[in-house]
């Protein structure tokens, strides 16, 4: 069967669609993401290269010079995070006080996180699911050719049949390309997607390490230690008589350590105040709640009493009362009865005995 132009032309409009929806699919995955992801991974690797050489400086200043280098870059919001958490530690020299260094309380890593840089930066959330969306462009142009295959079929006769499953044989052939081709681009995206994914983690776990490096950490237990050290010091200077008691020793770290126990103790107090109110409050929510489920029981206890013995006793008791009136009252008839009879046997007699006289 001859297939004029505008034949040829619908025949080879699904594949066109396919080719063009998965070409830029393509463009922008590499603009997008690609592109992105080197230029993230090389600023990534030029401010860990600064920051380790920044290591042999001097302590003081290291802050600062961090500080100059996260400037005006994509990791500046995280940086002034990060660089909230550092403690200033300082030291008396000539009766003035220094800023010695910078110390470590909280790791970088929960900063400069790879949700907060990578995965907002690469946008992966979205990336992540393009290789599925590959796939579905195949497949729709697949059906397509399937489509176009079977409306061009003619079984009208013989003859026609035999030219028609050409074309539909054609149409089934360019529908497998297509998503073969779909399939093939699917797997590129998702390998190189991963890859580049994975080397900006790589980078970024790098550069977290060189920070984490740059200030010294334990400041806590440091801090506790000179406290403790500073409570026995005192605890021992007051058991010591007043003349061999020791002199004072104006260093920082005694200066720090009496300060903080100062600074300390006013705030453990009102937290042992605190709990020592919340105990007591405690114990008369619980005295209270007792009480009234020990009211509620007792209540329900004489309601079921009263219910299930008090009422039946009761009746019992009106039966026992209407029994014994009933048996009283037929016992007094009978007396009375007798007493009638009696008297009536009485009153015969006497008749009798005035007729023997008379």
């Amino acid at each position: 069967m001859d297939i004029s132009y505008l034949g040829l032309i619908l025949r080879f409009v699904p594949h066109i669609l396919v080719i063009t929806l998965l070409g830029l699919a393509i463009y922008y995955f590499y603009t997008l993401y690609v592109a992105k992801a080197r230029e993230l991974s090389k600023t990534l690797i030029w401010i860990t290269d600064i920051v380790r050489t920044m290591r042999s400086g001097a302590p003081d200043t290291r802050q600062a010079g961090l500080a100059k280098i996260f400037k005006n870059t994509i990791l500046e919001n995280n940086w002034v995070e990060f660089s909230r958490t550092l403690h200033e530690q300082y030291e008396v020299l000539e009766g003035r006080s220094r800023l010695k260094k910078h110390r470590l309380t909280v790791p970088s890593n929960y900063f400069f996180t790879p949700a907060s840089i990578i995965d907002k930066q690469l946008r992966v959330n979205y990336f992540k699911h393009l290789p599925g969306l590959l796939t579905s462009i195949g497949i729709i142009g697949t059906f397509s050719g399937l489509l176009y295959g079977l409306s061009t079929f003619d079984a009208t006769s013989p003859e026609r049949i035999n030219l028609s499953v050409g074309s539909l044989l054609s149409g089934v052939r360019d529908a497998f390309y297509a998503s073969a081709f779909a399939i093939t681009l699917a797997m590129v995206v998702t390998h190189v997607e991963k890859l580049f994914y994975q080397r900006c983690l790589s980078r970024l776990e790098d550069l977290n390490d060189a920070i984490n490096a740059m200030f010294d950490g334990g400041v806590y237990e440091e801090y506790m230690a000179i406290i403790a050290s500073s409570a026995s010091s005192s605890a021992r200077n007051r058991s010591l008589p007043e003349p061999i008691r020791a002199p004072s020793v104006s260093t920082s770290n005694i200066n720090l350590g009496d300060q903080l126990d100062q600074l300390l103790k006013p705030l453990f107090e009102h937290l042992e105040d605190a709990q020592r109110q919340m105990a007591i409050n405690t114990t008369k929510s619980i005295e209270k709640a007792f009480d009234a489920a020990n009211a509620k029981l007792a209540s329900q206890i004489e309601s079921a009493l009263q219910r299930h013995v008090r009422v039946p006793i009761d009746g019992l008791g009106a039966k026992i009362s209407r029994s014994a009136s009933t048996q009283a009252t037929e016992g007094t008839k009978e007396r009375l009865k007798k007493i009638i009879q009696e008297q009536g046997q009485s009153v015969d007699g006497t008749d009798d005995g005035s007729s023997r006289v008379a």
